[in-house]
């Protein structure tokens, strides 16, 4: 449907380019996803950050870390979703340090959600940073982050592989299950 509004002319606005953007990184369609980017220059909506966190997500979804961090270079204003996206991509990719890194970058500019700290967390199960995962589960605990069972999974799983076996017990005990 967006191929034919574009034949007949339509140009499209932001809206309609969220609309087809997780399609293209779904099905993988890379000239597609390519083509689309290019029509977010050409038409001016390069600085709408919901389009750019699009372009972020569908370029993961390509395995195109280039295009990732170009996109993400780029970007005049990031918001917590933009960050997320990235570190949850690095992540996804195996570019751990990079998710880390993020991730600390990312604290002075904006608070975290409990999406940021649950993917940090698993970073840390997968390199085994047992100081890294302590150090997070502290920031939790200081700033009041409710633990809900998926955090509280993931810490159990990070203390796991960090072999603290105490410590995942005194999460799971917490839980109340």
């Amino acid at each position: 449907m967006f191929h034919q509004s574009r034949i007949s002319g339509m140009v499209p606005d932001a809206f309609m380019v969220l609309s087809v953007l997780p399609a293209c990184g779904g099905l993988v369609a890379v000239e597609e996803g390519q083509m689309v980017h290019g029509l977010v220059e050409k038409i001016g909506i390069k600085a709408d950050v919901v389009v750019n966190n699009g372009l972020l997500s569908m370029y993961f979804k390509f395995g195109n870390l280039t295009s990732c961090h170009l996109v993400f270079d780029e970007m005049a204003f990031r918001d917590t979703v933009t960050w997320n996206t990235v570190i949850c991509g690095y992540s996804h990719s195996g570019l751990y340090e990079e998710s880390i890194k993020l991730f600390f970058e990312m604290l002075y500019k904006f608070n975290p959600d409990m999406l940021t700290i649950t993917s940090v967390l698993l970073v840390c199960s997968h390199v085994g940073d047992l100081k890294l995962g302590r150090d997070i589960h502290d920031f939790m605990m200081r700033n009041g982050y409710q633990c809900d069972t998926t955090a509280s999974n993931i810490l159990i799983n990070m203390y796991s592989k960090c072999g603290h076996s105490l410590a995942a017990r005194a999460v799971f005990d917490r839980m109340g299950i």
